[in-house]
């Protein structure tokens, strides 16, 4: 009954035009700045949520969605499709994945006792922010091209384990706010002009390295450089948390270097936001077919 239909959640950082193309049904995180909690990117822009995080002394609380957001958008999908596909940040950074798993069998059995077939894939993208949503993305150009849950679920399979993810920090003081950092490295790195380099592997994040403000960019496309071969074709992801001019910059050096072959670019939502603050960056690369 109809095509495979697609669902995530707003770590995904996808537009709202990309969102609507594509038909991907997403479920909300919650972010809770000074005691109060919003909708993120439904009662929380990006731009407004950047704007409290300056204002705040304290570091906001992020939240999955909660059950009966996911059995809502599941069971309203059954009406329209007997296949989902429920792709989440990665299960070591938050519940969603956990909240999506069991939410999707209690509304396959849910649907069974009903008579109904359906089927719920819950995928861990075992990452957040850009590339959350590129995998969300490649699955949904296959949904939309009529393709089956298998071919979809392979393509994001081999995908996964080939996404590389670098976010590099404006300012330790987010880092610091969040108890990722003490504040004597937070004092001193501001001091060094240093810039964090951080990443996800395995889906955990971590520290890659730790530049120079002035050499960022040249040590972001060396360590691009160290995964794939210069001049190959690749396809990138690339947020910012309220620096256009900055992605930009970025965007064209790495496609001085590389073929790029689908770009997408989006503005970092809470999920990273709340721990790198504004400034800081995310690149996303991966081979291209």
């Amino acid at each position: 009954m109809g095509q495979v239909k697609i669902v995530t959640d707003t770590t995904a950082d996808l537009s709202k035009e990309l969102l609507e193309t594509y038909d991907i049904k997403v479920i909300p995180t919650t972010i809770s700045i000074e005691m109060k909690a919003y909708k993120d990117f439904v009662e929380l822009s990006a731009e407004e949520f950047y704007e409290k995080l300056r204002q705040s002394d304290k570091p906001p609380i992020t939240s999955p969605p909660s059950r009966k957001e996911f059995s809502t958008v599941y069971t309203e999908l059954s009406q329209v499709t007997d296949t989902i596909i429920s792709i989440h940040l990665s299960s070591k950074l938050s519940k969603t994945y956990e909240l999506a798993t069991n939410m999707a069998k209690y509304c396959t059995d849910l649907a069974r006792k009903q008579g109904k077939d359906l089927t719920i894939e819950v995928v861990d993208s075992l990452n957040t922010s850009i590339a959350l949503g590129m995998v969300v993305m490649e699955a949904a150009k296959l949904a939309t091209a009529g393709k089956s849950k298998e071919e979809i679920l392979d393509r994001v399979g081999t995908i996964i384990p080939q996404i590389k993810t670098l976010f590099v920090v404006e300012t330790m003081e987010y880092l610091q706010k969040s108890g990722r950092i003490g504040r004597a490295a937070a004092f001193i790195g501001g001091l060094l002009n240093l810039k964090p380099i951080l990443t996800i592997e395995h889906g955990e994040a971590g520290p890659k390295d730790r530049v120079r403000g002035g050499k960022v960019f040249e040590r972001i496309v060396e360590i691009m450089s160290q995964d794939i071969p210069a001049g190959s074709k690749i396809n990138l992801g690339l947020a910012h948390a309220m620096d256009v001019e900055k992605i930009q910059a970025v965007q064209r050096l790495i496609e001085s270097r590389f073929d790029c072959v689908e770009v997408y670019v989006s503005t970092m939502g809470s999920s990273v936001g709340a721990t790198v603050g504004p400034g800081s960056f995310g690149i996303v690369y991966y081979p291209a077919r």
